[in-house]
């Protein structure tokens, strides 16, 4: 199957590519236009690796692969802070909607399967099946919001099979380094304190990346309708609980701060009906929190 990946070096798309890789898929192709908010090593790490593989092809813009067949896309690009999409409206506004609008029109085009990776934050908060109401409490929920009912239009009126995921908080290695997870390890190898804001209560739903990663590659995507699926770990764990794992593992001291934190990482995520599982969530939380660790550790020189 000849596909494409949109966000190939962000922390999703780098584990796709890695897996489509080893599963022998080819050709992959990967385009990326580099405006994450964050630049750091974790970044650079990728991109080394991808150099590595085989079968893929980093393309500079979909007007590169106009005499290339596509038969899936998997469209993972955006930008994706809550908190930093109330300051920049305007470039989460191109990127994840106009960015995704361009998307559609190259499958139309190639008459290629679309994939689309949507958010909890569409939730905003709420019920979380698929058929809830959603709401938008920023910027970067609004334009999942919009860029979900521009793929329902393009199904309905261009026949772009469709099939969308709605992740909850990712988490996993290479990840990224806005994420408290990998804010609580730099600051644990750096014998820095682990800063909590407010209690330490906030919950989050956390998704190992590879359980998103297995997903994607088996995806069907339906012919004659639009599907919507949420995937999460099934497991709610506070921000506490993850710093006291990481103090213990290394030594490090746990500190609080008044102030509430800004970033998306503090609403709270509430799956249930038809949100997807995984068996024995709480003990596969701990194991994958502990893969990232060892990950973490062993690349720390490249991190640092």
């Amino acid at each position: 199957m000849s596909t494409l990946v949109t966000g190939c070096k962000g922390f999703i798309g780098f584990n796709l590519i890695k897996e489509l890789s080893q599963e022998g898929y080819n050709p992959i192709y990967g385009i990326d236009h580099d405006v994450r908010p964050y630049q750091s090593k974790v970044v650079d790490l990728r991109a080394s690796e991808l150099e590595k593989l085989k079968n893929f092809n980093m393309v500079s813009s979909l007007s590169v692969l106009s005499n290339k067949h596509i038969d899936r896309v998997i469209h993972l690009g955006a930008l994706a802070n809550g908190y930093e999409s109330t300051l920049r409206p305007h470039d989460y506004i191109k990127q994840n909607i106009e960015g995704t609008l361009d998307v559609l029109d190259f499958c139309k085009s190639k008459d290629a399967e679309l994939i689309f990776s949507s958010s909890s934050s569409v939730y905003g908060g709420g019920p979380c099946s698929p058929q809830s109401r959603l709401r938008s409490k920023h910027i970067y929920s609004a334009t999942k919001v919009a860029a979900e009912k521009l793929i329902e239009a393009y199904m309905h009126s261009h026949r772009v099979r469709s099939k969308i995921y709605r992740f909850f908080t990712v988490f996993g290695e290479y990840g990224r380094p806005d994420m408290v997870i990998y804010k609580f390890l730099q600051a644990a190898k750096n014998n820095e304190p682990l800063v909590i804001h407010d209690s330490g209560d906030q919950r989050r739903n956390m998704t190992y990346v590879g359980d998103i990663v297995k997903k994607l590659r088996a995806a069907e995507v339906p012919k004659d309708c639009l599907q919507t699926e949420n995937i999460s770990g099934g497991y709610e764990v506070s921000i506490l609980q993850i710093a006291k794992y990481i103090s213990k593992r290394y030594g490090a001291t746990v500190s609080f701060c008044d102030h509430p934190y800004k970033g998306i990482d503090a609403m709270q995520a509430n799956p249930y009906g038809e949100t997807e599982h995984f068996s024995d969530a709480r003990i596969k939380f701990y194991e994958n929190l502990k893969s990232v660790c060892d990950w973490y550790d062993e690349n720390w020189e490249h991190l640092k």
